[in-house]
């Protein structure tokens, strides 16, 4: 492998598997910014943050995958950023995903 594809590799760590054959390599980003408008800008922030906030999850608490999963659909539902800001700080302070929960019911 050259230089170039580990520095692309670096930069885009998100793959997936195509049909069984071979890596493509998938940028989470893609899709919102074909778009190129203030929504698809500010809907690309909110999913940053709600990925972040799983990340935090995944990383500090170590939730079931069913719970993850509930997690993911609920958090990539939500469309404001102080909120959504607000709930990556209670992923950093929870002690365990039940207390997540409650702020996230909050």
């Amino acid at each position: 492998m050259s230089t170039g594809d580990d520095e692309y590799s670096r930069k885009r760590p998100f793959v997936k598997q195509s049909g069984g054959i071979g890596v493509q390599r998938v940028d989470p980003a893609s899709d919102f910014a074909k778009e190129g408008s203030d929504d698809s800008i500010c809907r690309l922030r909110d999913h940053q943050l709600a990925e972040a906030i799983l990340e935090t999850l995944a990383i500090r608490l170590n939730p079931t995958l069913a719970a993850y999963r509930q997690l993911e659909q609920q958090l990539l539902k939500l469309t404001e950023p102080e909120r959504l800001r607000g709930l990556l700080r209670a992923a950093l302070r929870a002690n365990d995903v039940a207390e997540f929960e409650q702020a996230l019911a909050g």
